[in-house]
């Protein structure tokens, strides 16, 4: 199958200096993102410069992994992995905000092994990245699964040692995208094949696209479109930001920054962003860009804390 994707090349080459005044926060919506608590992983929401804590874990050796921002906006999924080859998934929510501070119960769903991105959808099901039943064979192979009251089932099907990751479910709850990514000889002689599928939950039909890009698909946005970024090769960890529609077939470049992560605010005029502050340190600020007047803001502004990116919050 042969994808065309035309690239429009409106590019941000350069942002105006950081705008840390509290004022501007106060306009950007409400985040959430994973922080440190008391030495321990946390999911917090931001909210006009007021930090709530939404979950906590109890000790160090926890670790919360990749958490998903529900369709609705109403809840959270993610694993928490405390070592020992097993994981927990949990659901957070529903997000409700209490006398100016965001809460939410947590529900510990089941103990799964080794698996990730976890996809809470419509019908109260998950979608997740489970390895495949038989690792002795294809190390590494991985399939796209469905949890519905407490039983698992296929998605997909795996051939040959394929890895089936990150599945996001559309805006409209009724198709999954999820990355192919399979062993052979791509178009530009390398070692794997890489596309997007769209898996239609009611026909159950298959859609191939974005073939052959080593991209990474970040979030499926609020306005239809596919966010993704591709490292471009150099030592500053630049990447550009692009969305992409499947409707139309089309990509068009939002952005190129130093970047480890990105999430599209729901009206899609803001881009929050993940980079090392002050550069060169170990420790992760998050920042707001404007992608109207090229500015950006840094929302965290913490020391000796990295944050990682879940989503805004609607």
């Amino acid at each position: 199958m042969r994808i065309v994707i035309f690239i429009s090349m409106w590019c941000v080459m350069g942002l105006a200096a950081p705008n840390t005044e509290s004022e501007a926060i106060n306009n950007y919506g409400k985040q959430a993102y994973i922080s440190t608590i008391g030495g321990n992983d946390a999911i917090v929401v931001m909210d006009g410069g007021t930090l709530s804590v939404l979950y906590n874990c109890v000790s160090q050796n926890e670790i919360i992994l990749t958490p998903q921002l529900s369709l609705d906006g109403n809840y959270i999924s993610f694993l928490i992995d405390a070592g020992g080859g097993n994981r927990q998934l949990h659901l957070l929510g529903p997000l409700q905000q209490v006398n100016g501070k965001w809460r939410a119960q947590d529900e510990l769903v089941t103990e799964i092994a080794s698996g990730a991105w976890p996809s809470y959808g419509r019908n109260s099901d998950f979608y997740l990245t489970l390895p495949a039943h038989d690792l002795s064979q294809y190390p590494g192979a991985s399939n796209i699964y469905q949890l519905m009251d407490g039983k698992f089932s296929l998605v997909n099907e795996n051939r040959g040692g394929e890895k089936h990751l990150w599945p996001l479910i559309s805006p409209e709850g009724n198709k999954i995208h999820y990355r192919k990514v399979s062993k052979g000889l791509d178009m530009a002689g390398g070692g794997q094949l890489s596309l997007s599928i769209l898996y239609d939950l009611e026909s159950e039909e298959k859609e191939e696209h974005l073939a052959n890009q080593n991209i990474f698909v970040e979030q499926w946005s609020g306005t239809g479109q596919l966010l993704y970024s591709q490292k471009i090769n150099d030592n500053t960890g630049t990447r550009v930001y692009s969305l992409y529609d499947p409707k139309t077939r089309e990509s068009q470049v939002i952005l190129e920054t130093v970047s480890r992560q990105a999430r599209l605010s729901p009206d899609g005029r803001y881009l929050m962003t993940l980079r090392a502050f002050p550069e060169g340190n170990n420790h992760y600020d998050i920042f707001i860009v404007d992608l109207q007047t090229k500015t950006e803001t840094n929302l965290t502004q913490t020391e000796h804390v990295s944050e990682s990116l879940i989503d805004w919050i609607r």
